[in-house]
């Protein structure tokens, strides 16, 4: 009897050992699972439309006669040249994604092997993001050439050339700004970068400093806060906030500033483009001849700093509420 209970008992534990070594080969861990690669990305992208309204290509060079540039998004938007706006329809959309897929640019590396010398230049240059993946293809100067990604960027800006043509392009920053307020120009093409940083020898002690930028729709708040660092927090604006946006720099006059203004206290700078057409300011205490600048321009300077100042604040406040942050 002992013999056979003890018998017994070492099948049991036989089965439930091999049954828990079988288990732990059927569930890998969670870590080893591998991410999509970028080619299965372009492939979802193809298929969903949601996963396709995430997609920026930016192609930069000699891509095909008369055209050095072109950005395009997933919602449609497109830049020829950096000066013209544009649409495209989605068809397009799945067309280029088609032509990514099938010339395999998910597989092509990042440049071509490099013989010994100095190649620091940028001959032309391909970047496909989607969501938070993205893929880098570049032709350097001096470097063996590329003809695929040569033939890749000419067939795709051969493609989108006839919606180029019915583009929108503005003659200057005050009639870009007039036309994002409007609804006419998409969100994605103003920029504005308004910077505040902190002056650690400031004379009522060290302050904090603020930057707050839009870039390509993304609206970012940053705080520099002294000695914790940057804290930044970034989300996507919808059309009707930056055409707000628009129209507050319109009407505080943004667009008529000086290149510098004299300010008594503090260090201000902006930055406002739109579509090619740009605007550098920078306010801070000017020595001299240089005491006088701008002296005309400066209220409404301050006016324009103190409204994004206000802006930088609500954002802040709103990434503090929802957890939000870049």
């Amino acid at each position: 009897m002992l013999r056979r209970g003890t018998a017994a008992l070492a099948l049991v534990l036989g089965v439930v050992l091999l049954g828990c070594s079988t288990g732990l080969r059927r569930q890998p861990l969670e870590s080893s699972v591998k991410p999509p690669s970028f080619h299965e990305v372009l492939e979802e992208a193809r298929r969903n439309p949601q996963v396709r309204r995430q997609l920026v290509l930016e192609a930069e060079g000699h891509l095909a006669e008369g055209i050095s540039s072109l950005l395009v998004f997933g919602d449609g938007v497109a830049v020829l040249n950096g000066r013209r706006q544009f649409r495209v329809a989605d068809e397009t959309l799945v067309t280029i994604l088609d032509l990514l897929i099938a010339r395999g640019v998910a597989a092509w590396p990042e440049e071509s092997p490099l013989p010994e010398g100095n190649a620091l230049e940028i001959h032309r240059r391909l970047l496909v993001s989607i969501d938070q993946v993205s893929h880098l293809v570049i032709e350097r100067n001096k470097r063996p050439p590329r003809p695929p990604l040569q033939e890749l960027l000419r067939d795709i800006a051969l493609l989108v050339q006839p919606a180029a043509a019915e583009g929108v392009e503005v003659s200057s920053l005050e009639e870009g700004l007039r036309l994002i307020a409007a609804g006419v120009l998409a969100p994605q093409v103003l920029t504005v970068n308004a910077l505040a940083p902190g002056l650690p020898g400031a004379a009522g002690g060290a302050t904090d400093g603020w930057q707050l930028t839009l870039q390509r729709g993304v609206l970012q708040a940053s705080a520099y806060r002294l000695p914790e660092g940057v804290r930044p927090a970034s989300r996507r604006t919808a059309p009707a906030e930056a055409a707000g946006l628009a129209q507050l720099l319109l009407e505080a006059g943004a667009a008529r500033l000086p290149r510098q203004v004299h300010l008594e206290e503090g260090l201000f700078q902006l930055h406002i483009e739109v579509l090619g057409q740009r605007l550098a300011v920078q306010a801070r205490r000017f020595a001299g001849k240089g005491a006088t600048q701008g002296l005309e321009a400066r209220d409404a300077l301050l006016a324009v700093r103190d409204q994004l100042r206000r802006r930088f604040d609500a954002e802040t406040r709103a990434a503090a509420t929802t957890g939000a942050g870049g």
